[in-house]
């Protein structure tokens, strides 16, 4: 959805940094790329898939994980919330690393790649654990939230929104 959103413009009135220019320590506090935008289509992108897992999850299918049998509205929310948080906490430790938004810093190639993959999916399995308890389902979740993660990258670099460096 925030691929789309991008490649066609939409919704770029909301591209407005979440930190508004505030400066921590003289540096940018999550940079510009982090944008109101991507929080709220995270939280709309997380509502809808919350809404369909809840719907399976209601008809039976008992391979979705059990949390779904919960509102999903207040689900959506929470993982979209949560993933954005990954995604400023890991811009913050970026900019304190002097990597400019969305950059890399030679040194942490390979380091920065992973965790620019598993930020928003362990912060959402990190609350999915602490407010549900622990159980297998939320390894995959987490599993499965870093493999579509990878995916939307991969897309991304090929419809040019995002540059190799």
């Amino acid at each position: 959805m925030l691929i789309i959103c991008l490649k066609t413009g939409a919704f770029s009135s909301w591209d407005i940094p979440v930190d508004h220019g505030i400066l921590f320590k003289g540096k940018s506090l999550f940079g510009r790329n982090k944008t109101y935008r991507g929080v709220i289509i995270y939280i709309v992108g997380s509502l809808a898939t919350t809404v369909l897992l809840w719907s399976l999850r209601l008809n039976g299918e008992m391979w979705v994980h059990w949390v779904f049998a919960y509102n999903p509205i207040v689900l959506g929310c929470l993982f979209g919330l949560s993933y954005s948080l990954g995604e400023l906490i890991n811009s913050f430790i970026k900019r304190r690393l002097g990597i400019k938004p969305g950059g890399v810093n030679s040194h942490f190639t390979e380091i920065q790649y992973f965790f620019d993959l598993v930020d928003g999916p362990v912060v959402v399995t990190i609350v999915l654990i602490v407010i549900y308890g622990f159980s297998w389902q939320s390894l995959a979740a987490l599993f499965f939230g870093v493999l579509i993660h990878w995916f939307a990258e991969f897309a991304m670099y090929k419809l040019n929104l995002k540059k190799k460096h």
